[in-house]
């Protein structure tokens, strides 16, 4: 088992147990809930090394493995594979690149939400 990059939490490793990959899905996007910490919301060429545990908000005009991924989160997990989620209406997000949260609307747009 190892140590999960986020939550501290031990995963699977491969043929560990039946199922391994299943759990460790379910571990890795319950780190992201119900509030994840995101590296950048404008960030648009999916870094090519990226450290497990990061997240990004995939903006428009995304290219790569984010294409067509408009407003979903990307997580790196598994040696810096990417795992998608597409996020509820009203999911919360922290971005580190400008310090501020922000709410996902009903259009499907991220808005700042006003300082609390």
């Amino acid at each position: 088992m190892t140590a999960h990059p986020v939550l501290g939490t031990f995963t699977y490793t491969q043929y560990q147990a039946d199922g391994a990959d299943t759990i460790n899905d379910h571990i890795n996007h319950a780190a992201a809930a119900p509030w994840p910490v995101v590296q950048s919301k404008s960030t648009t060429t999916p870094p090519g090394s990226p450290t497990d545990g990061q997240c990004y908000v995939i903006p428009s005009g995304a290219t790569g493995v984010w294409l067509g991924r408009t407003n979903q989160l990307a997580m790196a997990y598994d040696s810096g594979k990417w795992h998608f989620r597409a996020m509820a209406t009203g999911a919360v997000i922290t971005c580190k690149s400008d310090d501020k949260y922000y709410i996902l609307t009903s259009g499907g747009t991220w808005v700042e939400i006003a300082s609390f």
